[in-house]
């Protein structure tokens, strides 16, 4: 399990798989899918979204204002089937404006990774908030 508590600074919030220690990463091939619902009036409306990520085990669209709080699940990632991974949370800037969503993805080829990075997607650096990864495990 990962979670990001109010991750901020960079805009978007991914996760790639390596297969050798982190030396490569792969940055195509996922199947990643993300439901989301935002408000922008403090919750009386609510206006929903789907999208579907090809180069993310995990992404979030959020921008360097925003909070980013989700919990991650990665599954399946040192055996040799396809890594997988199931999240919620959401992130926003403001009372007035905040997004709650889940995610699925995969990376569809069958290979044990060993390396997670964990990294802005889209520009910048993180600048504030905690990431904090539990259940590590090792062969």
């Amino acid at each position: 399990k990962i979670q990001f508590e109010s991750l901020r600074g960079g805009n978007g919030l991914g996760i790639q798989v390596s297969p050798d220690n982190g030396s490569t990463y792969r940055t195509s091939g996922y199947n990643g899918n993300r439901r989301r619902w935002y408000t922008t009036d403090s919750g009386s409306n609510y206006t929903e979204q789907g999208s579907y990520y090809p180069n993310h085990l995990f992404y979030s669209s959020n921008s360097a204002g925003d909070a980013s709080t989700w919990e991650v699940t990665i599954l399946n990632m040192l055996d040799s089937s396809k890594t997988m991974c199931i999240s919620y949370g959401g992130f926003g800037y403001s009372d007035t404006y905040h997004t709650l969503g889940i995610y699925s993805g995969r990376y569809n080829t069958a290979e044990s990774h060993n390396s997670l990075k964990i990294y802005a997607a889209d520009s910048g650096s993180f600048t504030a908030g905690k990431v904090s990864i539990f259940g590590i495990k090792t062969t």
